[in-house]
């Protein structure tokens, strides 16, 4: 392997590890996102159960109004 050649490798090298370390620092990004992500869609689950209570106990005070408009 000549001098030319060795220097050609290496700038491969050179690029193919600049490469990972992008690759790796996208990787890392789109983990972080991803999890804040997850708890946005904890937080959005929780709201929608608090709003499922709020429902059924309006929907049970609607029957009892009713109930006693009747009688």
């Amino acid at each position: 392997m000549n001098d030319k050649e060795s220097k050609h490798i290496k700038a491969k090298l050179k690029d193919i590890k600049a490469e990972i370390r992008t690759c790796y620092g996208a990787y890392s990004s789109l983990q972080a996102q991803l999890h804040h992500i997850n708890g946005v869609i904890d937080e959005i689950r929780l709201l929608f159960e608090e709003i499922s209570v709020c429902f059924k106990d309006l929907f049970e005070d609607w029957k009892k109004v009713l109930k006693e408009l009747k009688n």
